[in-house]
């Protein structure tokens, strides 16, 4: 049997015909099994045997998406029949998107072009099908910043020049399944911009590599922990009976699965590809990475991508790329 989880108390599921070579025209009817609760039987002196959801009935395919009911049927003698009936429950959209945080604080700086990554959302469905797809937008008008619709990847949209603040700039970022009907939710995406001389303070750290413009050729199926790059950085503007130690890590930005393709090294700004590197599986790249001392945090971003080699025009993006090849 094939129900629609979420049905209304009383509703008919089933029927069958019970017939006593005796002739009994007075039965009793058990159920027993998982989820045995949700349902109520009805038999009449003819031996119509009609199963009802009960009226305290929660069947959700997302607790228990499959039942197996076990209904003894028995007459004034005390004969008693089984048989077991199979229940497959069917998924309606009774549940919106969720994103994994309902607030993204992001800062950038006011000279990064566009189509830098800045974060990545995500969001999940308990639905199935169509209505466990997400897609992802920005509600209202943005020229400032853009959210891939199926991967969830942000990116710089417009020009930042001008907008540096201290008050963060806020817009709303909506997930919505593709079920009918359609579900969303929604989360806040805080957007800093600092000004181009902002980092340049007593508490700076500036990246010495990579260099502008630097590409990097990786060959596919490297084997585990191959060091690819080292990145470097320094305190700058900063008394050296002050400085603290530099310290590194990493985030994927475009990959959603939970083990990294790539790690760095904390103290030393070595990069090591820690999974096989397939070309065919992806052949590019998008990674964020920061770092800190004990006197602040100072995020920046680089990005391994094999894409748009002509970003690297300024000193300040801290771009570089990583081709795949076969």
């Amino acid at each position: 049997v094939f129900l629609t989880e979420n049905l209304p108390p009383g509703s008919k599921i089933a029927e069958f015909d019970v017939t006593d070579p005796d002739g009994s025209a007075s039965y009793h009817v058990k159920f027993s099994g998982p989820g045995s609760e949700n349902y109520r039987a009805n038999i009449t002196e003819l031996g119509t045997l009609s199963l009802y959801t009960a009226d305290n009935a929660q069947i959700d395919r997302e607790a228990q998406d499959s039942q197996s009911l076990l209904i003894e049927v028995s007459d004034v003698s005390n004969n008693t029949d089984r048989a077991i009936l199979p229940i497959r429950i069917l998924d309606v959209n009774d549940n919106a998107p969720e994103f994994t945080r309902k607030m993204y604080d992001v800062q950038v700086v006011e000279d990064w072009p566009r189509g830098v990554v800045i974060e990545k959302v995500h969001a999940t469905d308990a639905d199935v099908g169509k209505a466990a797809q997400v897609r992802y937008s920005i509600r209202g008008p943005s020229d400032v910043v853009a959210v891939n619709e199926t991967s969830g990847v942000v990116t710089v949209a417009g020009e930042l020049w001008g907008m540096a603040r201290d008050a963060p700039y806020k817009f709303e970022l909506v997930a919505r399944d593709l079920g009918e009907p359609e579900l969303n939710s929604s989360a806040i995406l805080s957007l800093r911009v600092r000004g181009k001389d902002e980092v340049m303070t007593e508490t700076s750290v500036v990246f010495l590599e990579p260099k502008n413009g630097v590409q990097i050729v990786v060959k596919e199926n490297l084997p585990l922990d191959t060091k690819i790059y080292t990145a470097k950085a320094e305190q700058r503007g900063i008394a050296s009976r002050t400085r603290g130690i530099l310290t590194y890590s990493l985030k994927d930005l475009t990959s959603d699965e939970k083990e990294p393709n790539f790690a760095i090294d904390k103290e030393s700004g070595d990069i090591f590809a820690v999974k096989n590197i397939d070309y065919e599986k992806n052949n590019e790249y998008t990674v964020s990475y920061t770092y800190s001392f004990k006197s602040g945090l100072s995020p920046s971003h680089c990005v391994l991508d094999t894409r748009d080699a002509d970003k690297c025009d300024r000193a300040r993006s801290l771009f570089f790329k990583i081709f795949l090849q076969c």
